[in-house]
């Protein structure tokens, strides 16, 4: 069928067939390299085992820390979220991430993961998650909340994340994957 409207022989007949038109986005040229938009540096979590890391003295008495020494939430968010993306994908066991999320957390993605898994929805391994955007917003000394935008093999997902202080470091204590 022609892209000019084709009208019926009747002229009593006042209707017309006209073709769709086309909505579909232009197709991706795969010859065009395309560099994720970061907002901090893409390092790694540090996730070795507990056996194989040493385990330091705790303190007699620990001095509170003030929130102004606590790491930039920026980068643990942006570490965390491609690593609970590989979580749900069942790329990762969710015992890793046990430092950095809260107990509700933890057993909230255990859960997913498993039902992601029983559902066959886990991750082709291939290209890891990708941080797009970071939008990070802090209600307090010792609150950060975040939004992440992460790109998979052929999805993009939204990720709230909510972090509080937690002696010396940032845990996640809220989660929500979009």
């Amino acid at each position: 069928m022609s892209s000019a409207a084709v009208e019926i022989a009747d002229p009593a007949s006042r209707l017309r067939i006209l073709p769709v038109p086309v909505t579909d986005p232009p197709p991706i040229d795969p010859r065009r390299r395309r560099r994720p938009i970061r907002a901090v540096d893409q390092g790694v979590l540090d996730l070795a085992p507990a056996a194989l890391a040493p385990v330091p003295e705790p303190d007699p008495a620990p001095e509170p820390r003030p929130a102004a020494d606590l790491p930039d939430p920026t980068r643990t968010v942006a570490t965390l979220a491609p690593a609970v993306m590989e979580v749900l994908g069942g790329l990762r066991p969710a015992s890793q991430l046990i430092r950095w999320t809260s107990q509700d957390v933890q057993t909230a993605l255990a859960q997913r993961a498993a039902l992601a898994a029983r559902m066959g929805q886990q991750a082709r391994p291939g290209r890891p998650p990708v941080v797009r955007a970071v939008q990070v917003c802090r209600p307090s000394e010792k609150i950060a909340e975040a939004s992440v935008v992460v790109v998979e093999a052929d999805r993009i997902r939204a990720v709230a994340i909510r972090l509080e202080a937690d002696k010396r470091r940032w845990r996640a204590t809220a989660l929500e994957v979009g």
